[in-house]
């Protein structure tokens, strides 16, 4: 997956590269502030972490002057009933330096697009915890919905098993 904006470009992680800037990442009080922090966080186990990471792509995100700002990527979940590939979960972390601005919104469409037009995702799905206004506000305004009321009916059932305590499940159907 490649990614570029008119102020960001994107590449994959790269563990000896990257380390440095993740650590970073996962030590800033901020940023960390709705996620739960890594358990026994070393610059080492960031580098096992980056080669280790669940997601389809891990995507290390910079500034067209070269500032690391964070990293995002799609996670592949369920495969919904009459489906033929798997929902995706939009994944992004900013530096609290970077979260004002607006490059969250402008990943999540890049993101969105790759998802819908290559992966042929049936949903693009988000997790967030429900204390996260900021990042709940960026959802809405891409049109993505709540479906946390909906985690019962058939094609979000399997959520209710993953969705941890205190989080919301926000999605958009292609």
């Amino acid at each position: 997956m490649t990614i570029e904006t008119q102020r960001l470009k994107v590449r994959h992680a790269d563990k000896e590269k990257d380390a440095e800037n993740y650590f970073r990442l996962y030590s800033d009080a901020v940023t960390m502030k709705y996620f739960k922090k890594p358990e026994n966080m070393t610059l080492e186990t960031t580098r096992e972490r980056l080669i280790t990471e669940n997601t389809i792509e891990c995507l290390t995100v910079f500034e067209k002057t070269g500032a690391f700002v964070g990293y995002c990527g799609l996670k592949s979940r369920f495969t919904p009933r009459e489906a033929t590939t798997a929902d995706q979960e939009a994944v992004i972390l900013l530096l609290g330096f970077y979260t004002q601005k607006r490059y969250g919104p402008e990943l999540f469409r890049r993101l969105e697009e790759y998802a819908k037009e290559t992966l042929k995702a049936p949903h693009l799905i988000g997790i967030v915890n429900q204390g996260n206004e900021p990042c709940l506000r960026m959802l809405r305004n891409v049109a993505m919905t709540d479906a946390t009321e909906r985690l019962k009916e058939d094609d979000f059932v399997e959520y209710l098993h993953i969705l941890p305590q205190g989080h919301v499940l926000y999605f958009k159907q292609f």
